[in-house]
């Protein structure tokens, strides 16, 4: 039995190993450049004014659909609503934080959560927050 797992844990390691490569062929070929910054921090901590840059990195943004139940007096109204991202090499997102920001298309995204998919320290699907402007 234990030489069967063996196997079996061999077979799924060369399974991720794949997908991995089939991830990154994804990405390099469709994925865009984009150039991750922060808000520098003074002596106390607090943030200031200058911007510096975190790290470049490939990836294909996406729009990911949710839904919102918002409960009425006449009942519950269900809306989808749209959570951009971008899917992202784990090993180009390891430094990255919430809060950082990234600039798509003239519109400013925040950095709100980074989520390193099953685990496996392959890829990650960053989510991001429209900043509100006079521009949108």
């Amino acid at each position: 039995i234990k030489i069967l797992r063996y196997k079996q844990w061999g077979a799924n390691v060369m399974w991720l190993l794949k997908e991995q490569k089939a991830v990154e062929r994804e990405i390099a070929r469709n994925g865009s450049t984009y150039i991750v910054k922060r808000n520098k921090v003074d002596k106390y901590g607090e943030p200031t004014q200058e911007v510096e840059e975190v790290t470049t990195l490939c990836g294909l943004f996406h729009i990911s659909k949710g839904f919102i139940t918002k409960n009425t007096s006449d009942g519950s109204q269900t809306k989808t609503k749209g959570q951009p991202m971008i899917l992202a090499l784990w090993e180009e997102c390891e430094t990255i934080q919430n809060g950082d920001f990234v600039v798509i298309n003239g519109n400013t995204y925040r950095i709100t959560d980074k989520n390193n998919i099953e685990e496996y320290n392959i890829i990650a699907d960053i989510s991001l927050e429209v900043v509100l402007s006079d521009r949108n």
